[in-house]
């Protein structure tokens, strides 16, 4: 089951994060990597968690085995059995706020809306004090500020679940959201109050099954999947910091099948059923890596090298590349002139439409997580309070595969079995997956092939005495046969086995590696085993001709030891000395979203345009005015006369006609020595003689009018054909609202009017203020 956690925040709230050295701040509020709202997955457990343990026994009374219902949906502490079939995601923003912020930030040209436009939007700041007890004033050392999300602002976190809730557990889960009212920093202090709301998204849909049949009996077959991460996920791999974590850089096999034999647990399949797909090499989980070029890529061989040249840099694409295999293992070629490295690409994906490659970089986010005292509510003080997750970025897909054999029956019915579990069920992967992590991947059948390579790494036919390449895509786990030690040195003893009476083993290049594992049941790490790294390349030569299907039959077969992991695979590929040809797979995102015309557009969307244009005409307003206020002179004007001229900026509806019968000839109008003194006020920017300059009082009366707009400057304002600004409003106005338009330009324009006619209010609340501060202190001045 599917749903989405709805956060209201009713009060501003503040969900830390550690703050940068560069911060204005003490308490930085939690931030995505767009800068918008965010609450990681683990803080909304947390939160729910509490609350649980905050209830009587009585309202969840513990069965025989001495669970209770919130175990059963929340997860027991150091269990990853059953238990805990809720997964709680990121709570983020509005998708169509997103996408349109992720528009904004990136588009081409001068009006791409900077970053702290987008914090300034969408955060607020609390300054806080502690008071002392005994005298009433403010502590010593206590003044701080607070980032916070403002009141108003809703968050979405998407929640899946193993199983269909029953009524009780629904009821629980509704409970606990209920009751939980507060959460994030200094809940004491007006902050953090939110509501909790669910919202049943119904059963997911998937595509239906193709029709899967195997080609012949005793054949290798292969079921191709993409994966897609909806949520950051943590393989785990070797980690520089103990109190930190970092992940592998693609979708091990052993995760996928750890998962699938949890659901195949969970449905209560056969023993026997469970003991073939998992435990037995009928069925193998080989690993997914990025997809580049729409493509499946595989690990860059370690003998790919690049000339080392200023004018490149770290960049592959124009770079100098080729492959040094025959290079190096040529005894009679000399050194090469040029100084070389390895490529900086991890994985590429062969173009079929030409010789080239295309390279992708898998992309990694960084999660800053806090451990807190959940009795306190406050950090953990010790080296430990802080711990940063590596994980993989969400919206990546990822192309892996599943080797399949037995005879054409069995095969049929081991593709349908798993393939109906990778697509309809919610797959947990990698650490804290209840979380925010684990992924929440979806998955899609590609169908079933004869090989993993994509086309481009198909074998073709082998002449005799040809030499050709082998190269590991995946690690290989070999073992001395005297010592019976793990030993990566081990390659060229298993290609001669392997190849025996087809080929001849050359020359190796091994690169030497440490395979991972991690026990779920034991909840502890396995012990590392030495092997053969990914990459690892070796020359071969044909004793008779090899033909393709020949050269796929043999590259089915793995190498080593764990094969039902996804270790041990390689690919054949003849050599070639041609100059390799890396391209770039990653697409910008410049184009502004397509919207339907007279589409409607969601709340949170017009909510984070209006919040957007506030901020930018509030910001540009009081700047102007405070400029102009203080290049006034004010040495014939009293502080209270500027004073009184605020009073009627308290009241949003009525201070407009107040300013017109001020200054008109009635009844309510002016003295005559107070309207004297404003127009001897003379407002100018600056020192800027070319830009106008207008009295205080003229200012005022233009102000009674209900179309009125602040004067403000802008440097695209626009000049008439003497070169004086004369529509120079119009100008600044104009750029501001194309500068940060987040929806179609018609509704954008409802929105700006609506913006331009608050921003007067605070133009001259702003102005006047300053005046008076100023005109106060020129008349000290003077005494």
């Amino acid at each position: 089951m599917q749903f989405t956690l709805t956060i209201e925040l009713l009060s501003d709230t503040c969900f830390s994060m550690p703050a940068a050295g560069t911060s204005t701040v003490d308490s930085e509020a939690s931030a995505d990597n767009l800068g918008l709202p965010h609450i990681p997955g683990k803080t909304l457990h947390g939160l729910l968690r509490d609350t649980w343990l905050s209830l009587p026994e009585e309202m969840d009374p513990p069965d025989r085995d001495g669970h209770r219902l919130g175990h059963r949906l929340l997860g027991a502490q150091f269990s990853h059995g059953d238990l805990g079939i809720l997964r709680i995601g990121d709570a983020l923003t509005h998708p169509d706020v997103r996408t349109a912020i992720r528009w904004a930030t990136h588009r081409e040209g001068t009006t791409r809306v900077p970053a702290s436009a987008v914090q300034e939007a969408f955060y607020g700041r609390r300054t806080l004090t502690r008071v002392d007890r005994e005298t009433g004033a403010p502590a010593t050392d206590t003044l701080r500020v607070v980032r916070v999300v403002p009141a108003g602002t809703r968050l979405y976190a998407p929640i899946t679940t193993r199983e269909d809730l029953t009524a009780r557990e629904r009821e629980m889960l509704d409970l606990l959201l209920g009751l939980t009212r507060h959460a994030g920093l200094d809940r004491n202090r007006g902050l953090g109050h939110v509501r909790l709301s669910l919202r049943w998204d119904g059963k997911p849909s998937f595509p239906a099954l193709k029709e899967q049949a195997a080609t012949s009996a005793g054949e290798t077959v292969f079921l191709h999947y993409r994966l897609t991460l909806t949520a950051p996920c943590i393989f785990r791999s070797q980690d520089r910091d103990p109190h930190s974590c970092s992940t592998l850089p693609y979708v091990p096999g052993t995760a996928l099948r750890g998962a699938l034999a949890e659901e195949l647990k969970r449905q209560q399949s056969p023993d026997a059923e469970i003991e073939a797909i998992v435990a037995s090499q009928e069925v193998r989980f080989l690993n997914a890596y990025i997809e580049a070029g729409d493509e499946r890529s595989l690990p860059v061989p370690i003998t790919w090298r690049r000339v080392k040249s200023p004018l490149c840099g770290d960049d592959d694409v124009n770079a100098r590349t080729h492959d040094a295999l025959f290079a190096l293992f040529n005894e009679t070629a000399g050194l090469p002139e040029l100084q070389q490295a390895p490529v900086n690409a991890s994985f590429a994906a062969a173009d079929p439409d030409s010789t080239g490659y295309f390279s992708q970089k898998v992309a990694t986010v960084l999660e800053t997580h806090q451990a807190r005292n959940r009795a306190r509510g406050v950090s953990v003080k010790d080296e430990t309070t802080v711990f940063v997750y590596q994980a993989l970025k969400p919206g990546q897909g990822f192309r892996g595969c599943i080797a399949v054999t037995g005879s054409p029956d069995l095969q049929q019915r081991r593709i349908e079995q798993i393939s109906r579990i990778l697509q309809r069920t919610s797959l947990w992967m990698g650490r804290s997956a209840r979380s925010g992590y684990g992924g929440a991947p979806t998955v899609e059948i590609l169908g079933v092939e004869n090989a993993e390579v994509p086309e481009g790494y198909r074998p073709v036919e082998i002449r005799a005495g040809r030499v050709f390449e082998v190269c590991l895509t995946a690690p290989a786990v070999l073992r001395d046969p005297l010592t019976g030690q793990h030993d990566p040195w081990q390659l060229k003893a298993a290609l001669t086995k392997h190849f025996e009476q087809i080929a001849d083993v050359a020359k190796v290049c091994v690169k030497a590696g440490v395979l991972r594992s991690y026990s779920r049941l034991w909840r502890t790490e396995m012990s590392r085993t030495p092997c053969v790294a990914a990459g690892s390349v070796a020359l071969l030569r044909a004793k008779r001709p090899i033909s393709a299907g020949d050269a796929e039959a043999i590259q089915s077969i793995a190498l080593g030891e764990r094969v039902s992991e996804g270790c041990g695979c390689f690919v054949i590929r003849p050599l070639d000395g041609e100059m390799l040809k890396i391209k770039d797979a990653r697409v910008e995102e410049t184009q502004e979203p397509l919207r339907a015309e007279g589409a409607l557009l969601s709340a949170d969307l017009l909510l984070a345009q209006r919040r957007l244009y506030d901020c930018q005409l509030r910001r540009l307003a009081g700047d102007q005015a405070l400029i102009r206020a203080n290049a006034a002179d004010l040495r014939k004007i009293s502080p209270s006369t500027l004073q009184r001229m605020r009073s009627p900026l308290r009241d949003d509806a009525t201070w407009q006609q107040t300013y017109a019968d001020w200054f008109e000839n009635g009844r309510h109008a002016l003295r005559p020595t107070a309207l004297s003194d404003l127009r001897k006020v003379r407002l100018k920017h600056d020192e800027d003689d070319n830009f106008p300059y207008v009295w205080l009082a003229d200012l005022l009366t233009a102000a009674a009018d209900p179309g009125w707009l602040p004067p403000l400057r802008d440097e695209a304002g626009i000049k008439d054909e003497a070169g004086s600004y004369e529509n120079w409003e119009h100008g600044a106005y104009h750029s501001l609202k194309n500068a940060y338009r987040l929806i179609p330009d018609p509704k954008a324009q409802e929105l700006w009017r609506a913006a331009k006619a608050a921003v007067g209010r605070l133009y001259l609340d702003t102005l006047l203020a300053r005046l008076s501060r100023n005109a106060a202190g020129t008349r000290e001045g003077r005494q």
